[in-house]
């Protein structure tokens, strides 16, 4: 009662931004978008962001050829991979300088390919000198036993990143 309400306003605003601070916090822990809407809806809002935020025109794709098989993925594995390919975009637009950017997912062997490519300055891991998030992508992968590929996308310039998941990364119950 003793405080002014002009007294409480720096309090509050500094509440907000520690709220607001939180909120992005866990959902950089547990990506919201990927129980909601699924791994290929969360990446290709990832992606749509990520491009409007650079203010380079970018085209990008996201192509799903696993006919539903993605979305069976554990949770653990599917946020992992989630944030391989927020890292393999995000490297592509702030050091490639790409005109498209491509994310496919298929369904190879029982398991799942996702790669990422681009046609950027990039070629390859020679080319990125392996920095910490080439090594934070490998690390991911190798925690959900994923083999981790990185190099030329095969065209001339710009990088390909494949991650290849085995048989047992899905949650093989039948009641999903």
């Amino acid at each position: 009662p003793d405080l002014s309400g002009e007294m409480l306003e720096p309090v509050v605003r500094s509440l907000q931004h520690c709220m607001q601070d939180l909120r992005e916090i866990i959902e950089e822990a547990k990506p919201s978008i990927l129980q909601l809407f699924g791994v290929v809806e969360a990446i290709e809002t990832y992606v749509d962001r990520s491009v409007r935020d650079s203010g380079s025109a970018i085209d990008w794709s996201v192509t799903d050829e696993t006919d539903g098989l993605v979305e069976r993925l554990d949770k653990t594995v599917a946020i992992s991979l989630f944030r391989i390919v927020q890292e393999a975009v995000n490297n592509a637009i702030r050091h490639a300088q790409p005109e498209t950017i491509a994310v496919t997912l298929s369904a190879i062997d029982g398991g799942l390919r996702v790669t990422v490519s681009d046609d950027g300055s990039g070629g390859g891991e020679g080319g990125a000198s392996g920095g910490l998030g080439i090594g934070n992508m490998k690390t991911r992968a190798r925690l959900i036993s994923a083999r981790f590929d990185i190099g030329g996308n095969g065209t001339g310039a710009g990088t390909r990143i494949t991650v290849t998941l085995p048989e047992d990364a899905f949650d093989r119950r039948e009641d999903l």
